[in-house]
C-alpha cells in the first residue's frame, strides 16, 4: 500500500470513528454487501448458463444442477450473515 493510500484510509477511519461508527463493523458490513453483489451476479450468470445448456439436458440433470447451485449460494450467504452478525 502506498503512503498516500494509507493516509487516505487513516483519514476515512478517523472520520468514521468521529461520527460514532465502529470501523470493524463498517468493514464487515462493506464486505457483506460486496459478497451479496458478487453472489447475485454469480446467480444470474449461472441461471443464464443453465438456460443455454437446457435443451441438451435431461430433467434430472437440470434439477440436480439448479439444486447444487442454490445450495452453494445459500451456504455462502448464510456464512456471511453468521460472520457479520
Amino acid at each position: 500500500m502506498s503512503g498516500a493510500l494509507a493516509r487516505q484510509k487513516a483519514a476515512e477511519l478517523r472520520t468514521e470513528s468521529s461520527v460514532g461508527a465502529n470501523p470493524i463493523e463498517t468493514k464487515q458490513a462493506r464486505k457483506q454487501a460486496q459478497l451479496l453483489v458478487a453472489n447475485s451476479t454469480f446467480e444470474l450468470l449461472a441461471r443464464e448458463w443453465i438456460e443455454i445448456r437446457l435443451p441438451g439436458w435431461e430433467l434430472s440433470t437440470v434439477k440436480r444442477t439448479i439444486g447444487a447451485l442454490e445450495r452453494v449460494i445459500s451456504a455462502r450467504i448464510a456464512g456471511v450473515v453468521r460472520a457479520c452478525g
